[in-house]
């Protein structure tokens, strides 16, 4: 799961919350203008990748990148 940077402080706690209690990993990145073009969509605040491998391959990306 991303969470923009600029996402307000209710909704990085809101899932960052969910995702420590679901155990589903999380970065902080970009801002919503940035996260929303990245899927060719309007800002978004949050974005959950649900393909486990794409998933696996863009947190190993951004952890050795970002």
């Amino acid at each position: 799961m991303l969470v923009a940077g600029d996402a307000s402080d209710n909704t990085r706690k809101t899932f960052l919350d969910k995702s420590t209690y679901y155990n589903v990993p999380i970065r902080v990145i970009a801002t919503k203008e940035e996260l929303g073009q990245c899927i060719g969509k309007s800002t978004r605040a949050v974005i959950a990748i649900k393909d486990k491998k794409f998933a696996t391959t863009l947190l190993g990306y951004l952890d050795n990148n970002v």
